[in-house]
């Protein structure tokens, strides 16, 4: 009897070793779940911030590109109010001394 005793004390004591060593384990589990969480969540901000750096760029350079298109516009605009003024004015001139002439005459 005292050996069974001594026994069952003796696994009852292995048990509770184990039990301690699985909860030394679990929370040794559970410490790198939380840190792999955290990862995660870090990860996920860095995707978002580099959408959102992303997003600026490509506003930046559409940005940049209505502006050269604006610009080339006025250029345009430019060139042809010269060449309207390139045009006219050597036309008009014959026309009005043609007129003149013919006037005094």
């Amino acid at each position: 009897m005292r050996h069974l005793i001594s026994s069952l004390q003796n696994h009852n004591h292995q048990l509770k070793g184990d039990v301690q060593r699985y909860k030394r384990k679990l929370r040794e589990v559970q410490a790198e779940i939380n840190k792999a969480e955290e990862l995660r969540a870090r990860a996920r901000e860095l995707e978002e911030r580099e959408r959102r750096e992303s997003k600026k760029l490509a506003d930046e350079e559409a940005l940049r590109r209505l502006r050269a298109g604006e610009e080339h516009i006025e250029l345009l605009q430019r060139r042809l109010a010269a060449t309207k003024q390139s045009r006219i004015t050597p036309q008009m001139m014959y026309d009005v001394m043609y007129v003149i002439t013919r006037d005094d005459v």
